[in-house]
C-alpha cells in the first residue's frame, strides 16, 4: 500500500466517530420531531394488545398492537419499561386507547399506564384501574 492510499485510510479512520455520533444525534432529533408531531396532532383510536415481548435484559418489555384507522389496519409497537413481567398476559388482547398523528398514521402510541396517559394529558380512566397492579417505578 502506498503512502498516499494509507494517508486517505488514516483520516477516513478519523472521520468515522464523529460521523457515528452525528448520525446519532440527528437519529434522536428526528425521534423528537416524530413525538413532538404526535403529541401536538394526535387523535384517539382504539387499539388491540398482540403480544408482550419481554426483555430480557432490563424492564418491561414491548408491547406489539394493531389499530385501524378510516378502515385501514396498521400495526406497531412501543417499549414498555413500566410494565411489570407479570402483566404478559393481563395485556394482551385487551383494548386500549391509541394516539396516531393525522399527518402520519404510522405514527402512534398505545396508552396503557397513567404514564402515557399524563404524556398526553389525559386523564386516567377508571375502567384502566386494574394496569396499574402491573405498573412499576421505572
Amino acid at each position: 500500500m502506498n503512502n498516499q492510499t494509507a494517508n486517505i485510510l488514516h483520516r477516513i479512520n478519523r472521520s468515522l466517530p464523529y460521523l457515528f455520533f452525528g448520525a446519532l444525534i440527528c437519529m434522536g432529533i428526528g425521534y423528537w420531531i416524530m413525538q413532538y408531531r404526535l403529541k401536538q396532532h394526535y387523535v384517539l383510536t382504539v387499539g388491540t394488545v398482540l403480544e408482550y415481548n419481554i426483555n430480557s435484559r432490563g424492564p418491561g418489555g414491548t408491547v406489539k398492537y394493531a389499530y385501524k384507522v378510516k378502515g385501514k389496519l396498521y400495526y406497531s409497537s412501543n417499549p414498555y419499561p413500566e410494565i411489570h413481567r407479570s402483566g404478559k398476559d393481563s395485556i394482551v388482547g385487551k383494548q386500549f386507547p391509541v394516539a396516531y398523528d393525522t399527518a402520519d398514521v404510522d405514527n402512534s402510541r398505545i396508552l396503557i399506564t397513567t404514564k402515557r396517559f399524563k404524556e398526553f394529558s389525559i386523564p386516567f380512566p377508571d375502567s384502566l384501574l386494574w394496569i396499574e397492579d402491573y405498573e412499576t417505578d421505572w
